[in-house]
């Protein structure tokens, strides 16, 4: 699919979204200045609907790998031919399904989602967190209900107790292995989501 966003009267640019095999979404954009299309920018996920076009403001629909596999929307802006991003943090699509957690009955499962059913990390030791009020230490066996997180930072956001706190985390080198405080995220959480 493809959306066409105006520039001037010499040129446009153009949103061309090609679907892998796996429903893995990735977003061209291309400029057309009146002789030749240049490619500008290439984003992971796509664009739902025209919409999520506004002005210069692109929301691209898609998935991050970060303790978890999470749904997000990434806003981002279109200034001078550079896609970037409207704001570090990035929210994660946390909605509850209160009728999902009785439909499970694993165990991975019952650690994944709460009674109200959102998707939670249940925690297999004590956590350190943060929060602008301070610091908190959150026992085994607690559930944190994950919010987002800030990739140039290393903060992963969660909710607990109806309250916001952060913890930092580190990223080994193969991009795919995080340690909070050099504790293994497999030692961490009891069961962590990935998809694929």
């Amino acid at each position: 699919t493809g959306y066409i966003m105006e520039m001037d009267d010499t040129g446009f640019y153009t949103i061309i979204q090609v679907c892998s095999a796996n429903d893995w979404v990735t977003s061209y954009i291309l400029k057309y200045d009146g002789n030749r299309f240049t490619e500008i920018a290439a984003q992971n996920g796509g664009v739902g609907d025209k919409s999520s076009i506004s002005g210069n403001q692109i929301t691209f629909d898609t998935r991050v790998d970060v303790f978890g596999t999470y749904g997000v929307k990434i806003p981002m802006r279109l200034e001078n031919d550079q896609l970037t991003n409207v704001d570090d943090f990035i929210k994660f699509v946390n909605e509850p399904d209160p009728e999902i957690y009785d439909s499970f009955d694993s165990p991975e499962s019952k650690a994944i989602y709460n009674k109200e059913g959102y998707r939670v990390l249940t925690l297999k030791r004590t956590l350190m967190a943060m929060s602008d009020d301070g610091n908190i230490e959150i026992g085994k066996g607690q559930q944190i209900i994950p919010d987002g997180y800030n990739e140039k930072e290393k903060k992963f956001y969660f909710r607990y107790q109806d309250k916001q706190y952060y913890f930092t985390y580190e990223e080994d080198q193969d991009g795919y292995t995080f340690t909070i405080d050099g504790v293994n995220q497999e030692d961490m959480f009891v069961y962590l989501p990935y998809a694929g």
